[in-house]
């Protein structure tokens, strides 16, 4: 569990551009206590969590739940490509919206061609 909370540390203070120096001025702590919890050496306190989260601009929740390889962190979290704005966050937004209502389409089709598939092979007629 160390290791887990301690990358997704890592990841999002270098999502902001962070030096670790930086991050710890910040949260007001030396940059040794940083390096230990990043290096999964030393587990963070709820306090250090809720200070960090707060740096980054996201809630505990999310601060736990995130997920480097996700699209939906790619979109929210990382700021990678500078001048990400609200208009492109609704925008990318939109597009996953639209990929999942595809993507729910999809599979009502797959799971009725099974059904009648079934059917057929079963009673020997569609229903």
């Amino acid at each position: 569990m160390r290791q887990g909370i301690a990358s997704k540390l890592k990841n999002l203070r270098q999502a902001k551009h962070l030096t670790q120096l930086e991050m710890a001025a910040k949260l007001n702590i030396t940059k040794r206590t940083l390096q230990n919890i990043e290096y999964g050496m030393t587990d963070p306190s709820f306090g250090f969590l809720e200070n960090f989260a707060g740096v980054i601009g996201i809630t505990v929740p999310q601060l736990i739940s995130y997920d480097e390889s996700s699209y939906f962190n790619n979109v929210f979290y990382n700021e990678g490509n500078k001048g990400t704005n609200i208009q492109q966050q609704n925008a990318s937004s939109s597009e996953m919206i639209n990929a999942i209502e595809k993507l729910s389409k999809a599979l009502t089709n797959f799971v009725s061609e099974v059904k009648t598939s079934l059917n057929k092979n079963i009673f020997g007629n569609s229903i």
